[in-house]
């Protein structure tokens, strides 16, 4: 997909199949996050402050249903699952359309891994 906005590597986090990438505008503050996995590909406008719950999120800091950024103005969303204690749901859904992508097991184990790596990018 070409863009007409230009955009450089600010952060970016590997572990296991999961590749993520948080990509800034060179001339102005947007942030893009793309989350890559060996099933599915999310890319999302993201803030830092999205970053932060994300990570909070994942980490087990903040069970609630969280915003984490947009997708064509439409939110996209994080989900702690109520039934098993590692299980997270990415979420975008508008309307009578949802994509979800499952987060469990040892895919959340490298998810929270490649997050951590993504954040000590930012922090430096």
């Amino acid at each position: 997909m070409k863009s007409n906005i230009d955009i450089g590597l600010e952060a970016c986090g590997s572990s296991g199949v999961w590749d993520i990438c948080v990509d800034t505008e060179i001339q102005g503050d947007r942030l893009w996050i793309e989350i890559e996995h060996r099933l599915c590909s999310f890319r999302f406008e993201i803030t830092q402050h999205y970053i932060k719950v994300l990570i909070d999120c994942i980490n087990g800091d903040n069970l609630d249903d969280n915003q984490i950024g947009t997708f064509a103005n439409t939110p996209v969303m994080l989900r702690k699952d109520t039934e098993f204690n590692d299980r997270f749901y990415l979420i975008i859904h508008t309307g009578n359309e949802t994509v979800d992508c499952v987060i469990a097991g040892q895919d959340l184990i490298d998810f929270r891994e490649a997050m951590k790596q993504v954040k000590d990018d930012l922090d430096t």
